[in-house]
């Protein structure tokens, strides 16, 4: 499968999930700071997530859950697959994350 429909099939299951991104971006302390120098994008994209006017690409929305963990467990506790996660199982999680 290309990127561009790996891209397109991670989008779709984003918009599935309709996860309310102001709030799960909001879980990031100093978010409008801190997303634009760990992540390559810009302050405006990270202030229209936060104020719900366009959502993060599938690129971004990993490299989100691989750089903070508040928007790892809101994405897991909206998939309801947070009970039990131990620390051991974030960290692999990351890792994997990390390799794409």
């Amino acid at each position: 499968m290309s990127f561009h429909k790996r891209e397109k099939l991670f989008r779709t299951t984003m918009t599935a999930l309709a996860l309310d991104w102001p709030l799960v971006i909001g879980r990031v302390p100093n978010a409008t700071r801190e997303i634009p120098a760990r992540l390559n994008t810009t302050v405006r994209a990270v202030e229209n997530w936060l104020q719900g006017r366009v959502k993060p690409s599938g690129d971004n929305v990993v490299a989100l859950m691989r750089e903070f963990d508040e928007v790892a467990d809101a994405i897991l506790e909206h998939a309801q697959r947070n009970q039990g996660l131990t620390e051991v199982q974030k960290r692999k999680l990351r890792e994997v994350l990390g390799e794409q």
